[in-house]
């Protein structure tokens, strides 16, 4: 009835670590059939002990004697290592037992949406869930985690994403799509409709016209977030035909600001992204979303790391 300190906690669950158990019989913390059956035999005596308690609470709520243990809870995982993230409801661990099924090797489980975000590109989330199972696996051998070796490897991935987009490539960009006007009715031009009449009057005449809607874009963050910003990129363009074109396009459809480009995906493929645009692109924003998911990893090492800087502006 009364929750204090545990693992993890949830309105139908609760976990408990024995790990103390193992180290006081054997000295030191080991992953063996030894190791396993002392920590089945405590996980045993709670279960009893839970058991006791509920008849108890049964006793006191008037239930019959032949129905005090109707009432139950019961073990449903074993976890041989659990990492929590800073983040409410992110972690990952090994399944070893599942609902009385004993596995032969450990099964991931993998929890939090950023944990499994599908958004991003398989070249990021995909390294960072093996990632996952390495530590648990390196644990488990007794192997000593190396955080210099992680540390360098998010600053290492930081310098390709901002690398690549300065290339102009779009593997670190996100994905979406236009659709023809008539699907968005009379809103067309409120919504991401007006990005297709943003490169057909803007930038067009110097990058080449693109068929109608639909097609799919790549979104462009950008750091043009507020009016002044806005028009000091406008102010110190080298093309003023184009920037005159954009502040035409601004001033009919009330934008102030540009936080976000949605760019035809086989036109800029095919060609660039306007270099214009590069230069507001916000990297420090893409970084970031791109890898979060390694340095929430780098905080359930024992390494934080404040959420405004990136690696490389720390020096790594």
């Amino acid at each position: 009835m009364v929750r204090q300190d545990v693992v993890l906690s949830d309105t139908d669950s609760t976990m408990f670590s024995i790990d103390e158990w193992v180290n006081w019989y054997f000295g030191d913390l080991r992953f063996s059939q030894e190791a396993y059956a002392i920590a089945g035999a405590v996980m045993f005596m709670s279960t009893q002990c839970i058991a006791h308690c509920l008849a108890i609470l049964s006793c006191n709520m008037g239930v019959a004697d032949e129905h005090l243990f109707t009432l139950s809870m019961k073990p449903e995982y074993v976890f041989p290592v659990f990492v929590q993230s800073p983040v409410a409801k992110h972690y990952f661990t090994a399944k070893l037992v599942e609902e009385g099924k004993v596995f032969k090797d450990i099964v991931m489980e993998i929890k939090g949406v950023h944990n499994k975000n599908s958004a991003l590109p398989a070249t990021i989330i995909g390294p960072a869930q093996e990632l996952m199972e390495q530590i648990i696996r390196d644990i488990m051998a007794g192997k000593k985690i190396s955080n210099n070796a992680n540390i360098k490897e998010v600053a290492d991935l930081e310098r390709k994403i901002i690398a690549s987009l300065r290339s102009s490539s779009v593997e670190f960009l996100k994905r979406s799509n236009i659709k023809e006007a008539s699907a968005y009715g009379r809103n067309a031009l409120e919504s991401n409709f007006a990005h297709h009449t943003l490169w057909q009057e803007v930038f067009a005449p110097t990058y080449g016209s693109i068929d109608p809607p639909p097609y799919d874009v790549i979104k462009v963050p950008t750091t043009l977030t507020s009016p002044s910003i806005y028009k000091a990129w406008l102010d110190g363009m080298k093309n003023q035909k184009l920037a005159e074109r954009m502040r035409g396009w601004s001033e009919r459809h009330n934008k102030k600001q540009m936080p976000t480009f949605y760019f035809h995906l086989d036109k800029i493929l095919s060609s660039a992204i306007p270099e214009e645009v590069i230069e507001v692109i916000d990297y420090r924003k893409i970084v970031l979303d791109l890898t979060n998911v390694r340095r929430m990893l780098l905080d359930s090492l024992g390494f934080p790391v404040r959420s405004e800087f990136l690696l490389t502006e720390l020096g790594y």
